[in-house]
């Protein structure tokens, strides 16, 4: 069975906006506790744009890192645990 893929906006170092790259990633699976979301829209915060310039190292995922703390979007699937979403929701 092939892995899925999907686009995503990643940066492998940190410094200015021109460090983002779209990309193909593996497309995530949901932990029991988790939902996957389609995304449609997203915002830059304060925090996305400091880890962004390494401010918050403390904070940054392991590069490839795709950043991003408030979106939205349709959900595509749903963990085991989760009751209050369901595929399809906005």
């Amino acid at each position: 069975m092939s892995e899925q893929r999907t686009n995503a906006w990643v940066i492998e170092e940190f410094g200015g906006p021109e460090t983002f790259e779209r990309t193909e990633i593996d497309r995530p699976t949901p932990d029991d506790d988790e939902v996957l979301l389609r995304v449609e829209a997203s915002s830059v915060n304060p925090v996305d744009y400091k880890i962004r310039r390494g401010d918050l190292p403390e904070f940054a995922p392991e590069f490839p890192a795709v950043l991003g703390c408030d979106v939205a979007g349709v959900v595509e699937e749903v963990g085991d645990d989760v009751e209050a979403f369901e595929s399809g929701d906005e």
